[in-house]
């Protein structure tokens, strides 16, 4: 009797701590969703007057962009479906990029393309995204990848015009490509 007396109160234990953690998570899942409208207002000034004060002459570029870039990171993770939080993202690229953060640039770049593919400046987000494979990583395949992906899914677009003429040029030395330009003029 004792062995089923302590059976059902650690099932009813077990039972207690479940629904304590669904209501944790749900609880989690509410807030992402649900958040304090002054708060996002008084990030989303706090982000703006950092945009504003990076190309200050007093200000730190690097400094300054680091910071930039992790509140914005912190601002999506908090406003997912923020009403600023893509161009925000977008922002925080060009600043990685800026400050020779590429691979973080890159980063944040897919995180534009996977998680917010409508994006109207989705264009410049993979032209971006390219140009930082080939110019700064290095890296040409990928590079390749990203500018056949503006050329396919933007034809008509002048950076998939772009894009071709980059892809042409891609796997040419400095001396070739200067005896490309010399031979075209």
């Amino acid at each position: 009797m004792k062995r089923l007396l302590l059976l059902l109160i650690i099932s009813a234990l077990m039972f207690s701590c479940e629904n304590s953690n669904e209501n944790t998570d749900s609880d989690k899942k509410k807030t992402k969703m649900e958040f304090n409208k002054d708060d996002y207002e008084r990030d989303i000034i706090a982000i703006k007057s950092l945009i504003d004060s990076i190309s200050s002459v007093d200000n730190d570029y690097n400094v300054v962009g680091r910071k930039l870039i992790d509140d914005i990171i912190e601002f999506a993770n908090n406003y997912p479906y923020g009403e600023n939080v893509v161009d925000f993202l977008f922002t925080a690229a060009k600043t990685a990029n800026g400050i020779g953060e590429y691979r973080e640039s890159v980063k944040i770049l897919d995180k534009i393309i996977n998680k917010y593919p409508g994006y109207p400046n989705i264009k410049e987000v993979l032209f971006l995204k390219a140009f930082t494979y080939d110019e700064n990583l290095n890296n040409k395949e990928k590079a390749k990848d990203a500018y056949l992906k503006i050329i396919q899914e933007f034809p008509k677009d002048p950076l998939a015009s772009e894009s071709k003429i980059l892809l042409e040029n891609l796997y040419l030395s400095d001396k070739e490509l200067i005896e490309k330009y010399k031979a075209n003029n």
